[in-house]
């Protein structure tokens, strides 16, 4: 009698290690900036410390494996962050048709997770290729009606068309588009377009550059001449001036020596009309 007491105890003890083995290989705790989509039995529910999502900020549950009958369920982890998918080498043509690569970010939030968790590729290189593929085929006609020049010079015309691209896509997927960076312009494989164009536009530039060069030397050289033009017209003024004062003063000097001279012989006149008139007297006494 013992002995199966002893047994029942080892076996009700064993269940419960098993069921508290099992109740936490099962346990699931949702991270932030995550929601955990969970079909069962009896339904579909959101895990998330989100409340837009889970009104109470359930973040715990129990995952069986869909096999288990009743309990089993399927979840899927969908993220809320930022996406951010790269998309590399997208070839696209211009209106003469040559081709040329670019290199895109693609930044992405899950606005709807139950979507996301039926639609959206499971892995970010997944989403890249899809993102690419439609890409490809979609927004050539936006590359085709400019030049490379025009396209590499303003971007936002290529940028506004591949955004609605992409809109198109990830809306299918339960996501909303933040935004789409063009990030580089580079050469497709077997071309040199983008290092050709790149190459003219420097030379372009280094010959802009060596004509605003020499021509502001020119001008330096105009200013130059000009201000030692006007700095020999003020010591040319300077000098006539300088003369003119010099003639002035000589006249001035020469007046008062004139006028000195006219005194002087004035005198002389007085002096000699007095001498006569002195002679006159005595030869009448």
């Amino acid at each position: 009698m013992q002995l199966l007491i002893l047994i029942g105890i080892i076996i009700a003890v064993l269940i419960l290690l098993l069921y508290v083995a099992i109740m936490a290989a099962t346990r699931r705790v949702v991270p932030q900036n995550k929601v955990d989509v969970v079909v069962d039995a009896d339904g579909q529910k959101m895990f998330s410390s989100d409340i837009n999502y889970n009104p109470q900020g359930e973040t715990i549950y129990h995952e069986f494996p869909q096999w288990v009958p009743l309990w089993g369920k399927t979840v899927t982890r969908v993220p809320l962050g930022i996406l951010k998918v790269p998309i590399d080498n997208l070839t696209l043509y211009d209106k003469h048709r040559a081709r040329f690569d670019c290199d895109l970010a693609v930044y992405t939030v899950v606005n709807d997770p139950i979507k996301a968790s039926i639609r959206m590729p499971p892995t970010i290189p997944e989403m890249k290729q899809q993102i690419q593929n439609i890409l490809q085929a979609s927004s050539r006609g936006a590359s085709t009606q400019k030049s490379l020049k025009d396209i590499m010079t303003d971007r936002s015309e290529l940028v506004t068309t591949l955004t609605n691209e992409v809109s198109n896509i990830v809306t299918n997927w339960g996501l909303h588009l933040n935004n789409v960076e063009l990030l580089d312009f580079h050469d497709t494989v077997g071309t040199s377009n983008v290092t050709n164009l790149a190459l003219r536009e420097e030379a372009r530039i280094e010959k802009e550059t060596r004509i605003e060069v020499a021509k502001n030397e020119k001008d330096a050289v105009i200013v130059e001449a000009r201000s030692q033009e006007e700095a020999e017209k003020r010591i040319i003024m300077m000098e006539k001036n300088v003369n003119i004062a010099d003639q002035e003063k000589e006249k001035a000097v020469y007046e008062k020596e004139k006028k000195a001279k006219e005194v002087e012989l004035q005198v002389e006149k007085v002096q000699m009309v007095k001498h006569e008139e002195n002679i006159k007297e005595a030869m009448e006494l």
